[in-house]
């Protein structure tokens, strides 16, 4: 706002001055001009300086005037507007603005009581401040300072103040409309550019597609995109890649452009048209490269940290404008993740195992990770105690119990059943009957051979007194043939009767379901189990039957009796395998310390057989090893 117009309007402001028509004319034509300031600017502070000049020149005997707005720059509020001039504010103005700004109040202040003793303040002058608040947030407040005598008069200003406020308000909705669209282009722009070149198969690809559409959209020269590889910035890919290998010195000299500005973490835009006081010497050199032009350098940022630089060069010896600045640092931002991501998983398989070794490795020993430290610790203690630790190497087998003697009980004869006594699970004692088969037949048979014999002594003692010794021998013989006979009959009468052969239990047969049925010579009927002596059979796997030796002592849990252990001894390894479940097991014979009463033949259990004293570490994984040996052995020559 030029001083004439300020000065015009702070005559207007007067009170009790004499007016001529000229004087009103000029303010006619200064409002005028104010009110096109109003409805045209874009700009925050001069809408506030044209809207506080007319807002002074509708209050009679205000004096001074102020708008306090925060600052883009520092985040802070500060006075953006100040009328008549940026010297006539005093500081007890200021500090009725700020006590308006942190209680979000409308106040007014007699400025000669409250502040007279630490201000210089003008006698009779009031303060009165309005703060605009928009969403919970003051977005500014207008303080006013008033030589007014009339108390009745301050409400009528206020009044006025509160009703002016409604433009600022509509200004600051209108701006922050405009900013808020700017950012959604700046922001559609970047993700566009990130979603294209993040669709790209490699790093190298989609740098390249990136500084290749960051040229063509932003009119640049040329546009660079690099990476640190460890102390140095590597140039990655230029727009212009046909000539990257032919002009090594200007790739040099973006690279250490690009350090430059990922070593102060900030984005440099050259010329410096701000004044921020960042180091610029590299883009100095850089454009000198180049006869003169601008450079911007947006660090790229991934987990926190600077990984590379994009750097932008135009011909045209003017720095990027703002919204240019925010797009790149913005593609920046967002794209940083991505092509950190992007060359890591495009690095050897090697140096992947490499770097992320050395990441674990600086997490165990360097600073914080306290917990995984401890983890590390506690596994390298326990896994050492394991190795050196040594426990019972046992073979774990399944078992069964047998009896230590079995006999059968077989027919004697092709005959029938008679009679069945006992069955399964019977205990029995030496000569009981189990079973007797029909005698009718033999019995028959028994009165048929006595005839014969009876017949045949007959006819032998009639050739003996006719003294004819040819039929003597013949009569002779039939009568040893039939006594045979009977003999053999006898002792087959004696066996219709099935006895047990020894004290025990019948494990097999059951006749009571087949009385009268037929059974032929040599059926098995019955067998029986000693009761009180028994002898146990292992089903050892052939992966474990080399640590079996006879002698060795073992345990055997049987599912019958959960709760006692029973000490066996085995006594012999079979050299017969048999196929269980696709394995092959040996059988392994052990007798038992102690005969239990309450053992029955046929009980089945867990076997442990205790080998020798060896380290855990072998006993756990002595199986992988051995397999690990197999399958190499198989595969090697």
């Amino acid at each position: 706002m030029n001083s004439a117009s300020n000065q015009s309007s702070a005559d207007i402001a007067q009170p009790g001055q004499i007016h001529s028509e000229n004087q009103f004319d000029d303010k006619a034509f200064v409002e005028t001009v104010l009110w096109q300031r109003l409805a045209t600017s874009t700009n925050p502070e001069e809408f506030y300086l044209s809207w506080l000049e007319l807002q002074a020149g509708q209050i009679n005997g205000c004096h001074v005037g102020l708008v306090l707005a925060e600052t883009d720059a520092e985040k802070t509020y500060a006075p953006v507007a100040i009328w008549p001039n940026e010297s006539s504010a005093g500081e007890a103005l200021i500090d009725v603005a700020k006590e308006c700004l942190e209680d979000g109040e409308a106040i007014v202040v007699d400025l000669e009581i409250e502040y007279s003793q630490r201000y210089p303040v003008r006698p009779g002058s009031t303060g009165l401040a309005f703060p605009l608040i928009i969403s919970d947030q003051t977005a500014c407040v207008v303080a006013l300072e008033v030589l007014q005598t009339d108390p009745e008069e301050l409400p009528r200003i206020m009044r006025q103040l509160q009703w002016g406020v409604s433009w600022l308000e509509a200004f600051y909705l209108r701006y922050q409309a405009s900013e808020d669209e700017s950012t959604i282009d700046r922001l559609v722009t970047a993700l566009y550019l990130t979603s294209a070149a993040s669709r790209e198969s490699s790093c190298k690809e989609a740098t390249t597609y990136l500084v290749a559409e960051l040229a063509t959209r932003l009119d640049c020269e040329r546009v660079s995109c690099g990476f640190i590889d460890g102390r140095r910035m590597k140039v990655e890919s230029l727009s212009h890649s046909g000539q990257f290998g032919r002009q090594m010195n200007l790739v040099n000299s973006i690279g250490k452009a690009m350090e430059e500005a990922a070593q102060q973490n900030s984005v440099i835009n050259y010329p410096d048209a701000t004044g921020s006081g960042r180091i610029t010497h590299q883009h100095q050199n850089l454009a000198m490269l180049q006869n003169g032009g601008a450079i911007l350098t947006v660090p790229l940022v991934a987990e926190g940290r600077n990984i590379g630089a994009i750097t932008l060069e135009r011909s045209i010896a003017e720095s990027f404008d703002e919204d240019t600045a925010q797009l790149c640092e913005t593609v920046g931002t967002i794209i940083g993740p991505i092509l950190a991501e992007k060359k890591k998983n495009d690095r050897w398989i090697f140096t992947k195992i490499k770097d992320s070794t050395a990441t674990q490795l600086a997490r165990l020993i360097g600073p914080r990770y306290i917990g995984r430290k401890l983890f590390v610790a506690s596994t390298v203690i326990a896994i050492a105690s394991l190795y050196y630790a040594k426990g019972d190497f046992n073979i774990v087998a399944d078992m069964v119990l047998e009896g230590a003697e079995r006999r059968a009980v077989v027919t004697p004869y092709d005959g029938f059943v008679s009679v069945s006594n006992k069955r399964v699970g019977d205990t029995v004692k030496t000569g009981d009957t189990l079973a007797a088969l029909d005698d009718t037949d033999l019995r028959l048979d028994l009165v048929e051979v006595i005839s014969t014999k009876a017949q045949a002594q007959s006819q032998y003692d009639e050739a003996v007194a006719t003294y004819d010794r040819a039929k003597a021998k013949v009569f002779k013989a039939k009568v040893e043939q039939s006594e045979a006979n009977e003999r053999l009959i006898n002792e087959k009468l004696k066996r219709t009767t099935l006895q047990s052969p020894l004290d025990g239990i019948i494990v097999k047969g059951d006749l009571s379901q087949s009385l009268g049925a037929a059974v032929n010579r040599g059926e098995v009927l019955f067998e029986i189990s000693s009761l009180f002596k028994y002898r146990v059979n292992f089903r050892v796997d052939e992966r474990d039957i080399d640590h079996v030796k006879p002698g060795q002592n073992a345990k055997i849990l049987l599912s019958a009796l959960p709760s006692k252990e029973i000490e066996v001894t085995v006594d012999s390894i079979t050299p017969l395998t048999s196929a269980a479940d696709g394995r092959n097991f040996f059988r392994v014979d052990a007798s038992l310390s102690d005969q239990e009463g309450n053992l029955r033949p046929g009980m089945e259990g867990v076997a442990k057989i205790r080998v020798a004293e060896r380290r855990y570490v072998w006993i756990w994984t002595r199986e992988l090893f051995n397999w690990v040996k197999l399958w190499l052995w198989r595969w090697t020559d």
